[in-house]
C-alpha cells in the first residue's frame, strides 16, 4: 500500500487539486507522494528529504507526451493522516513521535532506516503489517 488518506484531525474531508497537470511521458502510481516542479509547474514524484505537495488518488497511468493530463491529487494539509507501508530495517527511533521520517525513492513508501530530514511525523507503527500512520509536516503548499 502506498500513501492512503485516512482522516484529518480537524474532521474534514480531503481537499483535491485537479488543475495542475502531470509531467508528460511519466508513470504515476495510486498513492504516490508528489510535488509540483518549480521549473515546469507540473506534478513530479516527491523526493527523499523534500516536501510533499499531494498524494495521487487515481489508477497507475503512464502519461502521453500530449495532451496534458490533469489528475485528482489530495493536497497534503495540516492534520491529514495517511497510512503507508514502510521498507528497510527500521532505525531504532522509527517510532511514534519521530518527526523526520523520510520517504523512499519513488514516493510510495517510507524508508524506515532514514529518520533524518524527512517530511513525515509518525503517529503509530504497525510492525506486524510494516505500516505506519503519519502526518506530513513538510508540505509544499503550507
Amino acid at each position: 500500500m502506498a500513501f492512503e488518506w485516512t482522516q484529518s484531525s480537524g474532521s474534514r474531508q480531503p481537499k483535491f487539486i485537479n488543475d495542475i497537470p502531470f509531467t508528460a511521458s511519466t508513470t504515476f502510481t495510486h498513492g504516490q507522494a508528489l510535488i509540483v516542479s518549480s521549473s515546469t509547474g507540473a506534478w513530479v514524484t516527491a523526493v527523499a528529504g523534500g516536501p510533499i505537495g499531494g498524494i495521487y488518488t487515481g489508477p497507475t497511468v503512464t502519461t502521453p507526451a500530449s495532451p496534458l493530463q490533469y489528475p485528482e491529487v489530495i493536497e497534503v494539509q495540516p492534520g491529514d493522516e495517511f497510512k503507508v507501508d514502510y521498507v528497510g530495517t527500521p532505525d531504532a527511533t522509527f517510532l511514534p513521535g519521530q518527526a523526520a521520517a523520510d520517504i523512499s525513492s519513488g514516493g510510495l513508501t517510507l524508508n524506515a532506516a532514514d529518520v533524518t530530514g524527512g517530511p513525515c511525523a509518525i503517529l503509530s507503527v504497525i510492525t506486524s503489517k510494516t505500516k505506519a500512520v503519519v502526518r506530513i509536516k513538510n508540505r509544499q503548499f503550507s
